[in-house]
């Protein structure tokens, strides 16, 4: 049985998109939650307040005692003339928008406790990652049942946006082109979406290293396929940097 999380903090996600819903479901779920104390924002014209649905930040706020910023940036920055006009004064608002620096958060959300956080849509589930910065034990908590979670601060947490945040994006991408190669053999999709889930689970747990060492036999078939990654054309280390490197720049306001 989940562990409920203090009933007396009330819980809000302003942005319903992919990330919103699985906060949603991680707090009702793995954080145990009741629904009754989970309220969302929305657009004005789909707000239902008695139903916990909310047509502003500022009303949102109002409401519960930690809001989820989770709309795009460039959608809070549209927003934050607007947003400013209220006072946050005893509320938490985590900033879930990657790129948007705490001084931009702190002008549009006057009198907010801020925390900056990047969690993976898998927390939905407890089995994501979340990097945040400095927050209060009982939030603390409440991020540790989403999953992985890593306290860290605002200049390092770019990097785990990067990584951890865009890396769930890039494994999904990695998987999908393995079992794509596995039906241009001939396989069905079916078995080769159940081997790859299989391979990769199997290929996280202990040491990556130590496992290519392990079954890669000098002149074998799997070695083959080593080296056919590791090729001037196709190098999968570069590859992998490059995907890290070119969202960490993102995050950071690079070109």
């Amino acid at each position: 049985m989940k562990a409920k999380t203090n009933t007396n903090t009330k819980y809000g996600v302003f942005g319903v998109g992919h990330l919103g819903h699985a906060i949603c479901a991680a707090l009702h779920g793995a954080a145990g939650v009741p629904i009754a104390d989970v309220y969302i924002g929305v657009r004005p014209e789909k707000a239902n307040p008695q139903n916990g649905v909310f047509g502003s930040m500022p009303e949102l706020a109002g409401a519960a005692d930690v809001v989820f910023m989770t709309v795009r940036p460039a959608v809070f920055r549209e927003m934050a003339q607007e947003l400013a006009k209220a006072d946050y004064s005893g509320k938490t608002v985590v900033s879930c928008m990657a790129g948007v620096s705490s001084a931009e958060c702190c002008a549009a959300l006057p009198g907010a406790e801020l925390v900056l956080a990047m969690p993976t849509t898998s927390v939905e589930d407890g089995c994501g990652v979340i990097a945040y910065t400095k927050c209060s034990a009982g939030l603390a908590q409440v991020f540790a049942k989403f999953g992985i979670a890593v306290e860290t601060t605002e200049d390092e947490l770019p990097k785990y946006t990067a990584f951890s945040g865009c890396g769930l994006g890039f494994a999904a991408r990695m998987i999908s082109a393995y079992i794509s190669a596995g039906v241009s053999l001939g396989l069905t999709e079916k078995d080769c979406r159940d081997i790859a889930e299989a391979l990769f689970t199997a290929a996280a747990k202990g040491d990556p290293k130590a496992t290519v060492t392990a079954v890669v036999t000098p002149g074998g078939v799997t070695e083959r396929g080593i080296i056919a990654m590791e090729t001037e054309k196709s190098n999968i280390d570069g590859l992998a940097e490059m995907a890290v490197t070119a969202a960490y720049d993102k995050v950071r306001g690079r070109k």
